[in-house]
């Protein structure tokens, strides 16, 4: 999955930073000011909704967008994921 999704948002793709601590799901590609989130179930913990609210705060204020994709939706339908952010990214 790691590579794939690398190869659909560009080589220059690396963990994103969000109050001073890697992200450990993200991924962010400097080129298009785009990180990508895989949220799991664990994502609609109110502590963990808070705290990923802030981290999309973060990142939204220098300018780059968030796109959350559900667990499930990579889990279930990888090639119709990475075709969406092949798009996405496509598009910027």
């Amino acid at each position: 999955m790691a590579r794939a999704a690398q190869a659909a948002v560009g080589q220059d793709a690396v963990p994103a930073p969000a109050s001073g601590r890697a992200v450990h799901s993200g991924l962010l590609c400097e080129t298009t000011q785009l990180a990508v989130e895989v949220d799991g179930g664990g994502h609609e913990d109110p502590d963990q909704m808070r705290h990923d609210a802030e981290r999309t705060r973060w990142l939204n204020l220098r300018g780059i967008e968030v796109l959350r994709i559900p667990a499930t939706a990579v889990l279930n339908n990888l090639d119709g994921v990475l075709a969406g952010l092949n798009a996405r990214v496509s598009g910027r």
